[in-house]
């Protein structure tokens, strides 16, 4: 299992400290990061994005707060036209998995029909999906980019909240570029068992963690992260690990953050 971190573009200084660390990949920001620039300005940009030995591979953070995907203020021409070159910038970066959790984007708001919401999200989950194997296919097919449903905590959206829930959805859609995201501070914030990971084990394509209260992982976390990769190594698990987590300096608190982790990882079979 390969670690990251969840991060903005590091500089030149900040990839090889942590590379040297054992950090393989970073995960930034979708709307915070891969979207800021203009077109012409990303493309010139993008030898900047890969930095010694450590490149983006994954993303998050597919939306930006204010571009509703449900609700009356639902804005279908301006979702269709950000997913797509959001999904076109995804492939030319070599991401492979794109997380899509954009909690305040998908709540319901009070008094809207939550049946026509949920119907809302999925029609908003199969674009994305459709658009990232679109991105990939009109590059000529090299690769792959994947849709990974991102379940969220009662305190951040006020839909698909669990795993469980997030599973049954992307069943549900059926399409083979939707995926889900595992994420272990998400299951603790709303006392999901991480057992829950079989039930959807060939749906899990990518991991998240961070310790409790959303800080980096401390060796008090230890064993929630090994209930955790326990669960992961049963199924066979062999994609991606990220620490999403607010870092307060990240070039003092990585090294130990990922040691942390890729100490339950060996200790579970899956490092």
């Amino acid at each position: 299992m390969e670690l990251g971190v969840c991060t903005g573009p590091p500089s030149a200084e900040r990839a090889a400290r942590l590379a040297s660390a054992g950090c393989e990949y970073y995960e930034p920001s979708v709307a915070g990061a891969v979207m800021v620039a203009g077109r012409d300005a990303f493309t010139a940009g993008i030898g900047e994005w890969s930095r010694g030995a450590l490149a983006p591979r994954a993303a998050n953070v597919l939306l930006p707060g204010d571009l509703a995907v449900v609700g009356e203020e639902r804005d279908g021409e301006r979702l269709a036209g950000y997913l797509a070159e959001a999904f076109r910038r995804a492939h030319e970066l070599g991401l492979e998995r794109v997380v899509f959790g954009s909690g305040t984007a998908r709540n319901v708001p009070e008094g809207f029909d939550r049946d026509e919401a949920r119907r809302q999200f999925a029609d908003a989950l199969r674009l994305a999906a459709a658009d990232a194997k679109d991105a990939v296919e009109s590059a000529g097919g090299g690769g792959e980019m994947l849709v990974c449903l991102e379940h969220l905590r009662r305190a951040e959206t006020n839909l698909v909240n669990s795993l469980a829930e997030a599973g049954e959805l992307a069943e549900e859609i059926g399409v083979a570029s939707l995926v889900l995201v595992v994420d272990g501070y998400h299951l603790e914030e709303e006392s999901e068992d991480p057992a829950v990971v079989r039930r959807f084990a060939p749906l899990v394509r990518h991991v998240h963690v961070c310790g409790s209260g959303r800080v980096p992982p401390r060796p008090q976390d230890g064993e929630r992260l090994r209930a955790l990769f326990g669960e992961l190594a049963a199924i066979g698990y062999e994609g991606r690990c990220s620490i999403e987590c607010q870092w307060t300096d990240i070039d003092e608190e990585a090294p130990a953050a990922l040691a942390v982790v890729r100490a339950a990882a060996e200790a579970t079979g899956l490092a």
